[in-house]
């Protein structure tokens, strides 16, 4: 359940934070140092990407069903050129890269990211339209 006050994309980006970091960790403790920043740069990418999502969906009127739809299909779609633009400035630029331990830890916090449906706070403003219907 999401404490009071914190958007279902916050406690998405915190759960990011903290498997990336822990990703990195164990990463350290395993393989070494460049597999931790593999890691960390998997992680990040994601980290980033949901925070221009969260920055370019507010740009958008949420006047009608409508157009709140229209801003999250816009900020999805900046968020994957984020993400593809990312990934391929990662991998060009870091010849040092872990390529497993990079790609694991961007697909987990990608997928924490389809998690914020789940949020409770999705759940109860379902179950409010639910009831005003």
């Amino acid at each position: 359940m999401a404490p009071v006050g914190r958007s279902p994309m916050r406690v998405v980006l915190r759960w990011q934070i903290i498997i990336t970091v822990t990703f990195s960790i164990a990463a350290y403790a395993v393989i070494g140092s460049n597999a931790a920043l593999s890691a960390l740069l998997g992680g990040s990418i994601s980290v980033v990407a949901t925070l221009v999502f969260m920055a370019v969906a507010r740009l958008g009127k949420a006047n009608s069903a409508g157009l709140a739809l229209l801003a999250v299909l816009r900020a999805e779609a900046v968020k994957v050129f984020v993400i593809i633009a990312l990934l391929w400035l990662v991998m060009k630029a870091y010849a040092q890269l872990v390529p497993t331990i990079f790609i694991a830890t961007f697909i987990v916090a990608v997928l924490i990211q389809s998690m914020a449906f789940f949020s409770s706070g999705v759940k109860e403003a379902l179950r409010a339209a639910r009831f005003r219907a």
